[in-house]
């Protein structure tokens, strides 16, 4: 190898840095990038929360609608549902501030916004279930928690 580092190299290939040679990610296809961004690109129906034999997508979706209808545009921005599991809506927070606003202070507050917007839902599938942006059962969300998210 020349001290330049642009003569072969011990196998006698080009050294990473002379002129031509290919960027080491380039071999295994790219920069680095969350699974989980490969999946939702890959898959269009993957969805994390979607999880387990009883839950249906349709049945997540209300609960995400219901929760950003309860949660306002602001905070539903910060948040996110994540699991819904006997009958305990869990949220992502994206900061610990909020966090704990949210676990000292709101929590009955968005519990029962959650529950009204829910039953709102329902009322508007049961008239015309065509206006209505998901389907699924109501009634399902009786209780709130959150926990810290990265998203």
């Amino acid at each position: 190898m020349t001290p330049t580092g642009s003569g072969p190299s011990r196998a006698g290939g080009p050294t990473p840095d002379a002129p031509g040679a290919a960027h080491p990610d380039a071999k295994r296809g790219g920069a680095a990038e969350a699974i989980g961004d490969i999946l939702r690109r890959t898959l269009p129906e993957y969805r994390p929360s979607a999880r387990g034999p009883n839950r249906t997508r349709r049945t997540q979706s209300l609960v995400a609608v219901a929760w950003e209808r309860a949660a306002g545009p602001e905070l539903a921005t910060e948040t996110r549902p994540a699991t819904l599991q006997r009958g305990v809506l869990t949220v992502e927070v994206r900061s610990t501030a909020l966090l704990s606003e949210l676990q000292s202070f709101r929590r009955d507050e968005l519990l029962a916004r959650l529950i009204e917007a829910e039953a709102e839902l329902s009322r508007a599938a049961s008239r015309d279930p065509a206006k209505v942006p998901v389907a699924g059962a109501t009634g399902r969300v009786t209780g709130l928690r959150f926990r810290p998210g990265v998203f």
